[in-house]
């Protein structure tokens, strides 16, 4: 009867040793698991981020559209606001070369007239 106790004992140890290493198995697979679901969801949030991102870069590029033409109606404005200066200017300064009547009357009809030459 003692040859047959290591034997037992042997195949007992065995069937341990089997139990712990399904058990060491079945852990690294919930272990492998639970890391491909971790992947998963982030590569998720990387897909939502690029989405977003893609979202914003087409904003922003619609906002400088509208800013470059925004500022060229600035600048086309700011154009005609010194044409009109210039013009304006010169007009001001063929009033003050010529020499308004002193009577009320004169200088009424005198300004009646330079108003049709430089605004006609």
């Amino acid at each position: 009867m003692l040859p047959m106790l290591p034997i037992k004992f042997s195949y007992v140890a065995s069937i341990g040793a089997l139990f712990l290493l399904m058990l060491l198995t079945y852990g690294t697979y919930l272990k492998i698991r639970s890391l491909q679901i971790e992947r998963d969801q982030a590569l998720l949030r990387v897909s939502d981020l690029q989405t977003h991102i893609k979202q914003q870069n087409e904003a922003i590029n619609e906002f400088n559209k509208e800013a470059d033409a925004y500022k060229a109606q600035v600048l086309e404005s700011r154009r005609q606001a010194n044409e009109l200066l210039d013009e304006s200017n010169k007009k001001y300064a063929i009033l003050l070369k010529d020499k308004a009547p002193v009577q009320c009357e004169a200088a009424v009809k005198w300004g009646a007239k330079k108003a049709k030459e430089l605004f006609n």
